[in-house]
């Protein structure tokens, strides 16, 4: 993660159990860095990558500042996940990392930056925030936190003036799941900042890409016919629809394995 990010705001508003206006819980925000790598460069991206998490590593970097999830594609798609607490923390990261970085060395840092940037394609930024009215948790989910190594997202572009519709048939999904008892989960992001907007992404995590097929297989013949209508409905307030599977590399973010 080396470069420029972009940021807003979006209050979520919920009502007290007595029916008074209660605070307004904290949104919780998400940075989506994304870098393509070059073909023939995977080797050494990933190399300066690693030179960056052992410059967090030895100056003992906080992970609060600068935890992050890294997936990536077949394709070497880079997605850099990182939940921040608010504004401060887009005004103070890069500062922050050029510090951590220079005290590991100048040169040293300036070499790493000079691979990085030369290993890549392009990269991109947004903001999403997490949106937990409209996700599905099962009360036993059939794969543990620790065993996610895949992730299957969802891209749902729906036209500008059809957002409360589609928000609508994700909180029937999760209803529809929830009454089906769906052993997998899904995530909710709805992304804020970028040049094809609105954007909401679901996430559905498993061990591996064929532990996700062959459970969505066994999930959608329980589901049968029942499920057309919500599928109806989603794909109705669309303008675009797109698919990506993420391997997680859980080597390439911070903190390490062995630092947890």
């Amino acid at each position: 993660m080396k470069t420029g990010w972009s940021s807003v705001c979006l209050l979520i508003l919920s009502v007290s159990a007595f029916a008074q206006t209660a605070a307004p819980p904290k949104p919780e925000f998400y940075w989506i860095h994304e870098e393509i790598a070059k073909p023939g460069m995977i080797a050494q991206y990933e190399g300066s990558t690693r030179d960056v998490l052992a410059a967090l590593t030895s100056q003992k970097a906080d992970p609060k500042a600068f935890g992050m999830q890294v997936y990536m594609t077949p394709d070497a798609h880079y997605f850099y996940v990182m939940p921040i607490p608010g504004y401060s923390a887009v005004e103070s990261f890069f500062p922050t990392l050029n510090s951590i970085g220079e005290a590991a060395g100048k040169a040293k840092w300036s070499d790493v930056m000079a691979r990085a940037n030369g290993s890549m394609l392009s990269m991109n930024d947004s903001l999403a925030i997490r949106r937990r009215d409209l996700e599905y948790a099962p009360a036993t989910p059939r794969v543990k936190p620790d065993e996610v190594r895949f992730v299957h997202l969802l891209y749902f572009y729906p036209d500008a003036a059809h957002t409360d519709e589609l928000e609508q048939v994700g909180r029937d999904y999760a209803a529809f799941f929830k009454s089906k008892n769906v052993s997998d989960p899904f995530r909710v992001y709805q992304v804020v900042t970028g040049n094809d907007l609105p954007l909401y992404i679901v996430a559905v995590p498993a061990k591996s890409a064929a532990d996700f097929y062959s459970e969505d297989e066994r999930t959608n013949a329980m589901l049968g016919t029942d499920v057309r209508p919500l599928q109806a409905r989603s794909m109705a307030n669309l303008r675009k629809f797109e698919t990506k599977d993420v391997i997680f590399r859980p080597d390439l973010s911070y903190p390490l394995p062995a630092m947890k």
